[in-house]
């Protein structure tokens, strides 16, 4: 739908702070100055699904108001922030009549039917799954396309569908993870990243997540290693995983990884090995996401191997004028 929202410009004096969501639409305005204007952005994110209501929550329950034009997803991030993982209770729906609205123009209507279908429960599934299917492969060519400012594309747009099924719980799961095997490797991706909006929930997948780390598909190996710091839950086969994959081709995989055995704490003393070797990655920013992985362990061996390197090396030994990101 087109927004008929106007624009708002956010001025100030220097050093200003400005705190925006980042799904907000928002874009750099024309420099009119004579001076080179310079730009910090930090971008902050949960590093762990919400357990309980961080603020001063008084009721069990909560009811989106009536103006809502989008109820189910409202009630749904409720729940996501209370921590609520339970899925979606089971009702009588009309399946043919809601499939057929996944397919209206307008997103508030599909986003409506589809959460309607997911609190169908497990007669729905099918339904989402091949809903799931078909708006990612319309989306595939455009989101994974690459431009002057993306040279390696983006993952996978989720549509309504693949929304909707992460609001099921584990009713979905067995579906989702015959997806995960799909010969095309979208559908993969976009099955292992219901699962890695499940959360916790998701933890009957971890073995086939751990062995998606070795998928032909970067993107699918990227979803896992995310899925895996996700699901919360880490053996000793899935931090051996995760520490080979801190060697992927891919730097994308690289990073996810580390960011999962930052998560893992203690329990992956067994990476740091694979660490070691990854503060000498050729991408800066995986640099740093090694030493946080092993500040994440913090063992006496693991902070021992993070001073050692970092009392013998520069912080970016890399940037050049040539080379400034």
């Amino acid at each position: 739908d087109k927004t008929t929202e106007p624009g708002l410009s956010i001025c100030g004096p220097a050093g200003t702070v400005a705190l925006i969501h980042f799904d907000s639409w928002h874009r750099a305005t024309p420099n009119i100055s004579k001076m080179k204007r310079y730009m910090l952005k930090f971008q902050f994110a949960r590093t762990r699904e919400p357990q309980a209501p961080t603020w001063n929550h008084t009721s069990e329950g909560w009811t989106p108001p009536e103006t809502d034009p989008n109820p189910a997803v409202s009630l749904d991030v409720w729940k996501w922030l209370c921590g609520d993982s339970s899925g979606s209770a089971g009702t009588s729906a009309d399946l043919i009549a809601l499939q057929r609205d996944l397919q209206d123009p307008s997103e508030g209507v599909c986003l409506n039917a589809a959460y309607a279908l997911a609190k169908a429960g497990e007669p729905a599934i099918p339904v989402l799954i091949d809903a799931m299917r078909e708006e990612t492969l319309k989306t595939v060519d455009e989101t994974t396309a690459t431009t002057a400012d993306n040279a390696h594309g983006t993952n996978p747009t989720a549509g309504v569908a693949a929304r909707a099924l992460s609001t099921m719980g584990e009713v979905a799961i067995p579906a989702l993870l015959t997806e995960a095997g799909h010969e095309d490797w979208w559908v993969r991706s976009m099955a292992v990243d219901v699962l890695t909006k499940m959360g916790p929930v998701a933890k009957s997948a971890l073995p086939a997540l751990t062995e998606g780390l070795e998928d032909d598909h970067w993107w699918v190996r990227r979803n896992c290693a995310e899925a895996l710091k996700a699901v919360g839950e880490y053996s000793e086969s899935t931090i051996t995983a995760l520490a080979n994959a801190v060697g992927d081709p891919d730097y994308r995989v690289r990073r996810n990884a580390a960011l999962a055995i930052a998560d893992a704490g203690p329990d992956a003393e067994a990476a740091i090995p694979n660490l070691l070797a990854s503060l000498d990655d050729e991408n800066r920013y995986n640099r740093f996401y090694a030493a946080n992985a092993l500040k994440g362990i913090g063992t006496p061996r693991a902070n021992a191997t993070l001073l050692d390197t970092l009392f013998t090396a520069r912080w970016c030994p890399m940037t050049t004028p040539e080379s400034t990101f």
